[in-house]
C-alpha cells in the first residue's frame, strides 16, 4: 500500500491511503480496482475494506455478511428510517437516505449505540481477562448498572426478547465462531436476566462480532450502520415514489403559531 501526497508542490497537503486514480488503473485501499476487485468482491467486502484496510478472510466474511443480514429491518414505523422516508417525500431518494442514517449516529437505538457498546466489551476484557466463568461478568454487569455507566446493547422495546440476536446466535453457532469478544457476548447474555433483569439486544451481538473482525470501536459503529443501508434505501426509494401528504404535511390543527404577531403596514392603516 503507498501513501499519496497531494499536491506535490510543498503546498498544505494531507496524506492517504485510501484510493489513487490512474489512467488504466486505479487503487483501493491499496488494491487494483480492475485486476483485484471487480468481480471478485461483494458489497460487505468492500465497505469493512473501506474501514479496516484490509479484506476478510473467508471466515470472516461469512460472520460479516450475517452481521449485515441480521439487521434487515425496514419498518417504516421505525423513527430513523421514518426520518429516511419522510425526507425522501420531498422528491430526493438519496437525501432522505443519508438523512435518516444520520439519525443513527450517537443516537439511543440502532447502529449508532454499536460505538459505545465496543467500549464497554474493551472495558469487560481488561477488567476480566478471559470469557470464561459467567459469575464474575454478572457481577462486572450488575455493578456498572449500579454505578449509572450505562449498558448499552440491552434492553427490547414491545418485546421480550429480540428475536435478531436469537437469529445471529444461531449463526455464529453454525459458523463455528469463537472469537474473543463473540465469547463475553454470550456470557453476558447468559446473565443478562439475574444480573440486571434487562433482555441483550442485537447491538450487542454487532460490537462484539465487528470487535473480533477487527474493527475499533469507532469503526464497529460505522460498519453497524452501514449494513443497514438497504433498510434506508428501501423507505427512502418507496417514500419518493409514494410521495405521501401524511409524510409531508401536518394537519392544520396540530400546528401551532408561537411568536409575534403579525407586523401591519402602515400603508394599509392609511
Amino acid at each position: 500500500m503507498t501513501t499519496e501526497s497531494w499536491p506535490p508542490d510543498g503546498r498544505p497537503s494531507f496524506e492517504t491511503l485510501v484510493g489513487h486514480s490512474g489512467w488504466d488503473e486505479h487503487l483501493f485501499m491499496g488494491h487494483r480496482v480492475f485486476e483485484e476487485l471487480l468481480g471478485q468482491q461483494s458489497w460487505t467486502q468492500l465497505i469493512a475494506l473501506s474501514i479496516l484496510g484490509r479484506t476478510l478472510s473467508e471466515h470472516e466474511l461469512r460472520v460479516a455478511r450475517r452481521v449485515a443480514e441480521v439487521q434487515t429491518l425496514a419498518d417504516p414505523r421505525i423513527p430513523p428510517l421514518w426520518v429516511a422516508r419522510m425526507v425522501a417525500t420531498e422528491g430526493r431518494a438519496l437525501t432522505g437516505v443519508a438523512c435518516g442514517m444520520m439519525a443513527c449516529d450517537k443516537g439511543v437505538i440502532g447502529p449508532g449505540v454499536a460505538e459505545r457498546c465496543a467500549q464497554m466489551f474493551l472495558e469487560l476484557d481488561a477488567a476480566l481477562k478471559e470469557p470464561e466463568d459467567a459469575a464474575p461478568v454478572g457481577r462486572w454487569l450488575a455493578e456498572r448498572k449500579a454505578a449509572k455507566r450505562g449498558v448499552p446493547g440491552f434492553g427490547i422495546p414491545f418485546r421480550g426478547r429480540d428475536e435478531r440476536i436469537v437469529a445471529i446466535t444461531r449463526a455464529m453457532k453454525a459458523e463455528g465462531h469463537e472469537g474473543r469478544y463473540w465469547r463475553w457476548c454470550l456470557l453476558l447474555q447468559e446473565v443478562a436476566e439475574d444480573a440486571i433483569g434487562i433482555p441483550p439486544n442485537i447491538i450487542l451481538a454487532y460490537a462484539s462480532l465487528c470487535l473480533d473482525l477487527g474493527f475499533d470501536t469507532e469503526g464497529a459503529g460505522l460498519f453497524a450502520n452501514m449494513c443497514t443501508m438497504h433498510c434506508f434505501t428501501a423507505n427512502a426509494y418507496e417514500g419518493m415514489k409514494q410521495r405521501d401528504e401524511v409524510m409531508r404535511r401536518l394537519p392544520d390543527d396540530w400546528v401551532e403559531y408561537r411568536g409575534q404577531a403579525p407586523r401591519r403596514s402602515p400603508r394599509a392603516g392609511g
